[in-house]
């Protein structure tokens, strides 16, 4: 699951209903990342999760999007994570917002649970 541009900001919930609809009708495991962005944001409005052009997602939200694939195919939730990767440099984000991300993640996937 996507999530739609700044300037198409108001259609998250058709977004999120398109995509929750074709996954299962094709029996499809949903990763349902543009909720959990909405998700992130009712515990923090002030997220910056779009890159500079509007569309793509910033470190923090390519960070968010990676702790709903974890949790999905790892069947762990993803408190506690850290927010370096191997062979990576961290990703510049506070220890709350870190938190605040792992805690949208897995609520948004307890939400979206086959």
């Amino acid at each position: 699951m996507v999530w739609p541009s700044v300037g198409r900001f108001g259609d998250f919930e058709r977004v999120s209903e398109s995509h929750a609809l074709a996954a299962k009708e094709v029996g499809a495991v949903l990763l349902p990342v543009g909720e959990a962005w909405r998700a992130a944001w009712r515990l923090d409005p002030q997220l910056a999760l779009y890159s500079p052009d509007g569309f793509h997602p910033s470190e923090v939200g390519t960070f968010l999007a990676a702790l709903v694939f974890f949790e999905k195919f790892y069947e762990r939730p993803p408190a506690g994570l850290s927010s370096r990767l191997k062979g990576s440099t961290r990703v510049k984000m506070s220890p709350r917002v870190a938190e605040l991300l792992q805690a949208a993640a897995a609520e948004t996937n307890e939400r979206f649970t086959e």
